[in-house]
């Protein structure tokens, strides 16, 4: 089967409610890129599946120092494209509220790069029903706190969630489920990571949820006076959302997910981003 060239398009960065989509006025460019698609084999042209990620979840998908887009999701989606004769992919990053919006608009395919799997996004969208991966997130304290853990300790405390992310409705079904114990959810829509962390460091919030995976490079770069605790709050699988209408291209890369899987690709790549085989469960 042949490999194709990936055409990386640029950053995106289109608000919530822009339903501009994303297309290259370089007439050039675009013929440089039919050219590279092109399927010697069969002689005919592969469709281009317009893939959207934010490109800021390291280690999963992000950029370089060069500004190309990298990371575990890039590493799989080309395995799997090497099994997809018919089809190829294209990349876009999006900003996080740009996600939805886009895939269902049509501007994107499909979403990859750190998806949690929710029922509400399996009602709304083709879901495949395999797991591309896990992520754990654990509290983000200040270094003087050796008494919070996780959220049972978490009561009254302030903490900061954009909505739109999995651990927001983690997080509000356990207060729901311990209102005796309900934490302050900060409610801050595009939230990073780093800036919740320092939120906890100037006194802002009392605890961060921070992916286990980004703590260490979030602390390399800002040295704050906080720890992350050891106990893990919250666990999401991860998926790719695709658009109802690719009913045929969500058959045939939920096989060839399966088969990267089972092959042991997904285990090195694991290996390879993450330094732990998030497959071996």
């Amino acid at each position: 089967m042949k490999k194709f060239t990936k055409a990386l398009v640029g950053s995106l960065c289109i608000a919530a409610m822009a339903l501009t989509g994303c297309s290259s006025s370089d007439s050039g460019t675009e013929q440089e890129n039919t050219e590279s698609t092109e399927n010697t084999e069969s002689g005919t042209e592969p469709e281009v599946i317009k893939v959207g990620a934010m490109a800021t979840q390291k280690p999963f998908i992000y950029t370089d120092e060069d500004d190309n887009i990298i990371g575990f999701d890039i590493d799989m989606m080309n395995a799997i494209d090497e099994r997809l004769e018919d089809y190829t992919f294209e990349y876009q990053d999006l900003q996080f509220s740009a996600l939805f919006v886009s895939l269902q608009t049509g501007d994107v395919d499909m979403l990859t790069g750190g998806i949690a799997r929710t029922p509400e996004r399996e009602a709304e969208y083709i879901v495949p029903s395999i797991n591309s991966g896990s992520e754990d997130s654990s509290l983000v304290v200040l270094a003087t706190d050796t008494e919070t853990h996780t959220f049972e300790e978490m009561g009254g405390k302030k903490i900061p969630m954009d909505p739109g992310r999995f651990e927001y409705g983690e997080m509000v079904a356990w207060n729901e489920a311990n209102p005796d114990k309900a934490m302050e959810i900060v409610e801050m829509s595009d939230v990073s990571q780093a800036e919740s962390m320092k939120m906890v460091a100037d006194g802002r919030a009392d605890a961060a949820l921070v992916y286990r995976t980004s703590f260490d490079e979030i602390q390399s770069q800002l040295n704050l006076p906080v720890r992350m605790d050891d106990a893990v709050a919250t666990r999401q699988y991860f998926c790719q959302l695709i658009n109802n209408d690719r009913e045929e291209f969500a058959k045939a890369y939920e096989e060839a997910l399966q088969s990267v899987i089972d092959d042991g690709t997904l285990s090195e790549l694991s290996e390879k981003w993450l330094g732990y085989d998030m497959f071996a469960e």
